[in-house]
């Protein structure tokens, strides 16, 4: 009867491992290595991002007077993302606003890095 038992534990859990493995190998990787003018960085220490900083951000991205294009490199588990920007499409004195701005609005926050003039070498989910 042990054996019996021991037997259906070891192969439900070969079926539950090979449902993993397959789930995880059905993401898709994407590597970036280029150089961004600004990047934003939504960090975890183990209990996912600053949700409400994240909102805060894509509010002023949405209503800033220009339309401002990016991408987006989701990287761990816990909601971890990176907006890059190469602010192409801004004059020069709308870049300077755009930056000062967008720093404006995480001057306390911990868990959000912005870095311009990044190297951004990243494997981004997607």
């Amino acid at each position: 009867m042990k054996k019996l038992l021991y037997i259906i534990l070891l192969s439900q859990f070969s079926i539950l491992t090979s449902h993993i493995c397959m789930a995880q190998s059905a993401l898709k990787f994407t590597q970036k290595n280029e150089t961004y003018e600004l990047v934003v960085s939504f960090i975890s220490k183990g209990s996912g991002i600053d949700g409400k900083t994240k909102d805060k951000i894509d509010a002023f991205i949405k209503g800033f007077h220009k339309k401002v294009e990016f991408e987006v490199c989701q990287m761990g588990r816990e909601g971890e993302t990176n907006y890059l920007f190469h602010l192409k499409e801004l004059k020069e004195h709308e870049r300077k606003k755009f930056i000062k701005e967008l720093k404006e609005q995480i001057l306390d926050k911990e868990m959000v890095h912005v870095e311009e003039n990044k190297l951004f070498n990243s494997r981004c989910r997607g």
